[in-house]
């Protein structure tokens, strides 16, 4: 959900001590206090990459939304500027985003995407640091259960 979270429209909004691993239980002890020197790292580590990613790529503050969707456990979207316009009509300069994220628990999905008036010759999976190859407009990858990947047009 961070992922999305960071990606999607609208100003991030990060619940005291959720980056921590800190969980809401029933009242009385509904929120706890921050676990200082007891926070998940991998959790913290998470958020600070997806907090960089929105910070390094004005697309995912400014940009216009379109949604894709793939199947009942597919979820994508593009950030695109839209004649070099930002959402609020200023000219802005930035490069398309594809977010794509898989919700099933269990199942791998193999995604083949129509991109070609999006990005022209290739993309970079922004979490993997690997250039993917765009084939007659088709970009084509792979979600491991609850897995989601980033696209940022080269």
């Amino acid at each position: 959900m961070v992922l999305f979270q960071m990606t999607f429209p609208g100003v991030p909004s990060i619940y005291y001590g959720d980056e921590a691993g800190l969980e809401g239980f029933d009242d009385p002890f509904n929120r706890g206090t921050y676990p200082w020197g007891s926070e998940d790292e991998d959790l913290l580590q998470w958020y600070r990459l997806m907090i960089m990613l929105r910070k390094a790529n004005p697309v995912f503050k400014r940009a216009a939304w379109i949604p894709i969707v793939m199947d009942h456990c597919v979820y994508g979207f593009i950030r695109i500027f839209k004649g070099g316009r930002d959402v609020f009509n200023q000219p802005m300069t930035g490069k398309t985003a594809l977010v794509l994220m898989n919700s099933s628990k269990e199942d791998c999905h193999t995604i083949d995407i129509n991109v070609k008036e999006y990005f022209s010759d290739g993309a970079l999976e922004v979490l993997s640091n690997s250039l993917v190859e765009i084939k007659d407009g088709t970009l084509n990858t792979k979600l491991s259960p609850l897995e989601g990947k980033v696209f940022i047009e080269k």
